[in-house]
Protein backbone atom coordinates (compact mmCIF):
# COMPACT_ATOMS: atom_id res chain seq x y z
CA UNK A 1 0.00 0.00 0.00
CA UNK A 2 0.92 3.16 -0.77
CA UNK A 3 2.67 5.74 2.29
CA UNK A 4 -0.58 7.87 2.70
CA UNK A 5 -3.12 5.84 1.47
CA UNK A 6 -5.14 4.29 4.04
CA UNK A 7 -8.04 2.47 3.02
CA UNK A 8 -11.06 1.79 5.89
CA UNK A 9 -12.65 -1.66 6.19
CA UNK A 10 -16.11 -1.50 6.52
CA UNK A 11 -17.51 -2.48 9.78
CA UNK A 12 -19.72 -5.37 9.59
CA UNK A 13 -22.97 -3.81 10.73
CA UNK A 14 -22.35 -1.13 7.82
CA UNK A 15 -22.27 -3.41 5.08
CA UNK A 16 -25.46 -5.56 6.86
CA UNK A 17 -27.26 -2.54 6.96
CA UNK A 18 -26.39 -1.64 2.81
CA UNK A 19 -27.68 -5.06 2.03
CA UNK A 20 -31.45 -4.26 4.33
CA UNK A 21 -31.48 -1.03 2.49
CA UNK A 22 -30.88 -2.62 -0.85
CA UNK A 23 -33.57 -5.17 0.08
CA UNK A 24 -36.35 -2.07 0.66
CA UNK A 25 -35.11 -0.05 -2.33
CA UNK A 26 -36.03 -3.83 -4.87
CA UNK A 27 -39.40 -4.45 -3.00
CA UNK A 28 -37.76 -7.75 -0.75
CA UNK A 29 -38.72 -5.83 2.22
CA UNK A 30 -42.06 -3.76 1.68
CA UNK A 31 -43.47 -0.86 3.73
CA UNK A 32 -45.30 -2.04 6.94
CA UNK A 33 -43.70 -5.94 6.87
CA UNK A 34 -42.21 -6.50 10.09
CA UNK A 35 -38.40 -7.33 9.62
CA UNK A 36 -37.48 -11.15 11.34
CA UNK A 37 -35.94 -11.84 14.62
CA UNK A 38 -33.00 -10.77 15.49
CA UNK A 39 -31.89 -14.24 15.40
CA UNK A 40 -33.20 -15.04 12.31
CA UNK A 41 -31.03 -12.04 10.82
CA UNK A 42 -28.10 -12.79 12.67
CA UNK A 43 -28.23 -16.41 11.00
CA UNK A 44 -28.57 -15.18 7.74
CA UNK A 45 -25.75 -12.63 7.74
CA UNK A 46 -24.03 -14.75 9.88
CA UNK A 47 -22.94 -12.05 12.27
CA UNK A 48 -23.45 -12.15 15.82
CA UNK A 49 -26.66 -10.46 17.52
CA UNK A 50 -25.01 -7.25 18.99
CA UNK A 51 -24.10 -6.58 15.35
CA UNK A 52 -27.95 -6.50 14.27
CA UNK A 53 -29.10 -4.50 17.05
CA UNK A 54 -26.34 -2.28 15.81
CA UNK A 55 -27.73 -2.20 12.75
CA UNK A 56 -31.58 -1.96 13.81
CA UNK A 57 -30.71 1.04 15.24
CA UNK A 58 -29.24 3.29 12.29
CA UNK A 59 -31.96 2.17 10.10
CA UNK A 60 -34.21 3.48 12.87
CA UNK A 61 -32.44 6.93 13.27
CA UNK A 62 -32.20 6.95 9.61
CA UNK A 63 -36.60 6.95 9.77
CA UNK A 64 -36.38 3.39 7.68
CA UNK A 65 -37.90 1.38 10.23
CA UNK A 66 -40.37 1.63 13.15
CA UNK A 67 -39.42 -0.27 17.06
CA UNK A 68 -42.05 -0.57 18.96
CA UNK A 69 -42.03 -1.67 22.37
CA UNK A 70 -42.08 -5.47 22.81
CA UNK A 71 -43.70 -5.60 19.42
CA UNK A 72 -40.88 -6.11 16.87
CA UNK A 73 -39.46 -3.75 14.27
CA UNK A 74 -41.35 -2.55 10.98
CA UNK A 75 -40.38 -1.45 7.47
CA UNK A 76 -42.23 2.46 7.67
CA UNK A 77 -44.87 2.86 5.66
CA UNK A 78 -44.11 6.37 4.53
CA UNK A 79 -40.80 5.66 2.80
CA UNK A 80 -41.39 6.75 -0.90
CA UNK A 81 -44.69 8.20 -0.81
CA UNK A 82 -44.78 11.80 0.89
CA UNK A 83 -44.05 13.48 -2.84
CA UNK A 84 -47.27 12.37 -3.38
CA UNK A 85 -49.23 13.81 -1.35
CA UNK A 86 -49.76 17.61 -2.47
CA UNK A 87 -50.74 16.14 -6.16
CA UNK A 88 -54.14 14.40 -4.38
CA UNK A 89 -55.68 17.73 -4.15
CA UNK A 90 -54.40 19.27 -8.06
CA UNK A 91 -55.77 16.25 -9.77
CA UNK A 92 -59.00 16.05 -8.25
CA UNK A 93 -59.76 19.62 -8.79
CA UNK A 94 -58.12 20.59 -11.87
CA UNK A 95 -58.73 17.85 -14.62
CA UNK A 96 -56.38 18.99 -17.36
CA UNK A 97 -53.73 18.36 -14.92
CA UNK A 98 -54.42 14.44 -15.36
CA UNK A 99 -53.21 14.60 -18.50
CA UNK A 100 -49.85 15.87 -17.10
CA UNK A 101 -49.82 12.38 -15.00
CA UNK A 102 -50.36 10.45 -18.08
CA UNK A 103 -47.68 11.86 -19.75
CA UNK A 104 -45.42 11.19 -16.85
CA UNK A 105 -46.53 7.98 -16.94
CA UNK A 106 -46.42 6.69 -20.41
CA UNK A 107 -42.60 7.89 -20.49
CA UNK A 108 -41.94 6.04 -16.87
CA UNK A 109 -43.83 3.20 -17.32
CA UNK A 110 -42.95 2.16 -21.43
CA UNK A 111 -39.45 2.20 -19.61
CA UNK A 112 -40.20 -0.15 -17.08
CA UNK A 113 -42.21 -2.38 -18.99
CA UNK A 114 -38.89 -2.36 -21.76
CA UNK A 115 -36.66 -3.58 -18.96
CA UNK A 116 -39.43 -6.04 -17.05
CA UNK A 117 -39.70 -7.92 -20.24
CA UNK A 118 -35.63 -8.06 -20.77
CA UNK A 119 -35.36 -8.58 -17.18
CA UNK A 120 -37.79 -10.30 -14.81
CA UNK A 121 -37.26 -14.17 -13.87
CA UNK A 122 -39.06 -16.49 -12.13
CA UNK A 123 -40.49 -14.91 -9.30
CA UNK A 124 -40.91 -11.31 -11.13
CA UNK A 125 -43.56 -13.52 -13.70
CA UNK A 126 -45.47 -15.24 -10.72
CA UNK A 127 -45.98 -11.66 -9.20
CA UNK A 128 -47.30 -10.37 -12.13
CA UNK A 129 -49.43 -13.47 -13.37
CA UNK A 130 -51.07 -12.92 -9.83
CA UNK A 131 -51.66 -9.17 -10.14
CA UNK A 132 -52.89 -9.55 -13.43
CA UNK A 133 -55.30 -12.95 -12.48
CA UNK A 134 -57.00 -10.58 -9.87
CA UNK A 135 -57.27 -7.42 -12.38
CA UNK A 136 -59.38 -10.17 -14.52
CA UNK A 137 -61.26 -10.58 -11.33
CA UNK A 138 -61.99 -7.34 -10.81
CA UNK A 139 -62.68 -6.65 -14.64
CA UNK A 140 -65.41 -9.65 -14.48
CA UNK A 141 -66.97 -8.34 -11.42
CA UNK A 142 -67.29 -4.69 -12.44
CA UNK A 143 -65.80 -3.48 -8.86
CA UNK A 144 -64.19 -0.14 -9.50
CA UNK A 145 -62.59 -0.21 -6.27
CA UNK A 146 -61.23 -3.61 -6.11
CA UNK A 147 -60.76 -2.84 -10.47
CA UNK A 148 -58.22 0.47 -9.58
CA UNK A 149 -56.46 -1.12 -6.73
CA UNK A 150 -55.54 -4.44 -8.97
CA UNK A 151 -54.67 -1.84 -11.97
CA UNK A 152 -51.92 -0.15 -9.22
CA UNK A 153 -50.60 -3.26 -8.15
CA UNK A 154 -50.31 -4.54 -11.56
CA UNK A 155 -48.22 -1.72 -12.96
CA UNK A 156 -46.31 -1.56 -9.81
CA UNK A 157 -45.37 -5.33 -10.17
CA UNK A 158 -44.09 -4.35 -13.95
CA UNK A 159 -41.84 -1.98 -12.33
CA UNK A 160 -40.10 -4.35 -9.81
CA UNK A 161 -39.73 -7.02 -12.67
CA UNK A 162 -37.27 -3.74 -13.85
CA UNK A 163 -34.90 -4.84 -11.61
CA UNK A 164 -34.47 -0.88 -11.32
CA UNK A 165 -34.75 0.77 -7.85
CA UNK A 166 -35.74 4.32 -9.12
CA UNK A 167 -38.46 3.12 -11.23
CA UNK A 168 -39.90 0.90 -8.47
CA UNK A 169 -39.41 3.28 -5.76
CA UNK A 170 -40.91 6.40 -7.71
CA UNK A 171 -44.42 4.20 -8.99
CA UNK A 172 -44.41 3.11 -5.62
CA UNK A 173 -44.55 6.48 -4.23
CA UNK A 174 -47.14 7.25 -6.79
CA UNK A 175 -49.20 4.38 -5.30
CA UNK A 176 -51.73 6.42 -3.60
CA UNK A 177 -51.85 8.97 -6.03
CA UNK A 178 -52.27 6.85 -8.89
CA UNK A 179 -55.23 4.80 -6.97
CA UNK A 180 -57.05 7.79 -6.60
CA UNK A 181 -56.34 8.82 -10.52
CA UNK A 182 -57.86 5.81 -11.56
CA UNK A 183 -60.79 6.12 -9.56
CA UNK A 184 -61.26 9.36 -11.17
CA UNK A 185 -60.61 8.14 -14.63
CA UNK A 186 -62.81 4.68 -14.27
CA UNK A 187 -66.12 6.88 -13.07
CA UNK A 188 -66.12 7.92 -16.56
CA UNK A 189 -64.41 5.90 -18.83
CA UNK A 190 -65.78 3.12 -17.57
CA UNK A 191 -69.70 4.32 -18.53
CA UNK A 192 -68.48 2.65 -21.83
CA UNK A 193 -68.55 -0.96 -21.67
CA UNK A 194 -66.33 -0.88 -24.76
CA UNK A 195 -64.08 1.45 -23.46
CA UNK A 196 -63.56 -0.85 -20.31
CA UNK A 197 -63.02 -4.48 -22.44
CA UNK A 198 -60.91 -2.44 -24.71
CA UNK A 199 -58.34 -1.14 -21.56
CA UNK A 200 -58.42 -4.57 -20.45
CA UNK A 201 -57.30 -5.79 -23.27
CA UNK A 202 -54.42 -3.69 -23.29
CA UNK A 203 -53.10 -4.48 -19.64
CA UNK A 204 -53.43 -8.24 -21.54
CA UNK A 205 -51.35 -7.34 -24.30
CA UNK A 206 -48.77 -5.82 -21.98
CA UNK A 207 -48.48 -8.84 -19.63
CA UNK A 208 -47.89 -11.49 -22.68
CA UNK A 209 -45.37 -9.66 -24.03
CA UNK A 210 -43.49 -9.18 -20.67
CA UNK A 211 -44.32 -12.95 -20.16
CA UNK A 212 -42.65 -13.40 -24.09
CA UNK A 213 -39.65 -11.60 -23.16
CA UNK A 214 -40.17 -8.89 -25.72
CA UNK A 215 -39.23 -5.63 -24.50
CA UNK A 216 -40.40 -3.36 -27.73
CA UNK A 217 -43.69 -5.09 -28.17
CA UNK A 218 -44.12 -4.44 -24.28
CA UNK A 219 -43.16 -0.96 -23.98
CA UNK A 220 -45.19 -0.27 -27.30
CA UNK A 221 -48.47 -1.77 -25.84
CA UNK A 222 -47.78 0.28 -22.75
CA UNK A 223 -47.47 3.54 -24.58
CA UNK A 224 -50.58 2.40 -26.38
CA UNK A 225 -52.05 2.00 -23.69
CA UNK A 226 -51.88 5.19 -21.40
CA UNK A 227 -52.30 6.82 -25.24
CA UNK A 228 -55.53 5.62 -25.21
CA UNK A 229 -56.69 6.65 -21.78
CA UNK A 230 -55.45 10.26 -22.70
CA UNK A 231 -56.96 10.73 -25.69
CA UNK A 232 -60.55 8.83 -24.26
CA UNK A 233 -60.12 11.45 -21.06
CA UNK A 234 -59.62 14.59 -23.16
CA UNK A 235 -62.37 13.48 -25.25
CA UNK A 236 -64.96 12.66 -21.94
CA UNK A 237 -63.52 15.74 -20.64
CA UNK A 238 -64.76 17.67 -24.05
CA UNK A 239 -67.74 16.07 -23.92
CA UNK A 240 -68.51 17.16 -20.09
CA UNK A 241 -67.62 21.13 -21.17
CA UNK A 242 -70.20 20.93 -24.07
CA UNK A 243 -72.97 19.95 -21.35
CA UNK A 244 -72.25 22.32 -19.09
CA UNK A 245 -72.10 24.81 -22.09
CA UNK A 246 -75.64 23.46 -22.67
CA UNK A 247 -77.01 23.99 -19.59
CA UNK A 248 -76.10 27.53 -19.30
CA UNK A 249 -77.55 28.47 -22.50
Amino acid sequence: MEAGIMRKTPRVADLVMQELEAMMLDGQLKAGEKLPPERTLAERFQVSRPSIREVIQKLSAKGLIDSRQGGGHYICHNMGVSFSDPLHTLLEGHPEARQDLLEYRTTIEGACAWFAALRADEHDLARLTECFTALSLAHEKDDRQDEAEADVQFHLAIAQASHNVVFYQMMKGLCVLLERSLLLNISGLYQRQETRNHIFEQHKGIYEAICAAKPEAAKLASEQHLGFVGISLSEMQREKNRLARAILV
